[in-house]
């Protein structure tokens, strides 16, 4: 078995890298937390994590410009879910297995690559611009 590079031989691992420590620390472990601590954005009490600058952030993008974000509809949240449970402890592995060069963590890139790439598509067969279950009214009957 070859001894790897040093890191500042691999600039595309360093890449990797920093895009892994964002997605972990950033998008699973702030963004993706909040909406799992706080049930309903319209009436809740802050937690204590994330910090409140950040709720604050997410819940004013969520209101302008993402209204699936803002629903929190039941399949969403299980792909946040997912996200936390799966991709958070991989995100970790993930940066420790780039900074050291190792191989073998090609095959589970792959295997991200495809679970989110299927999770994406599932949320974009979504219209997020329509109206959510909670607001439409009742169906009537018609005579």
């Amino acid at each position: 078995m070859r001894a790897a590079a040093p890191l500042s031989r691999r600039p595309l691992d360093i890449v990797f890298i920093g895009f892994w420590i964002v997605n972990f620390a950033f998008i699973t472990y702030m963004i993706d937390i909040e909406q799992i601590v706080i049930r309903d954005p319209a009436n809740f009490s802050y937690p204590l994590w994330p910090p409140r600058f950040a709720v604050d952030a997410i819940h004013w993008w969520a209101r302008s410009f993402d209204p699936v974000v803002w629903a929190r509809e039941p399949w969403y949240r299980a792909t946040i879910w997912i996200d936390s449970l799966v991709f958070g402890p991989f995100y970790a592995f993930a940066i420790w297995a780039f900074w050291k060069g190792k191989r073998w963590i090609r095959i589970p890139c792959f295997v991200w690559a495809g679970m989110i790439s299927f999770l994406s598509r599932r949320s974009r067969w979504r219209n997020p611009w329509r109206r959510t279950a909670r607001d439409r009214p009742r169906l009537r009957r018609r005579r």
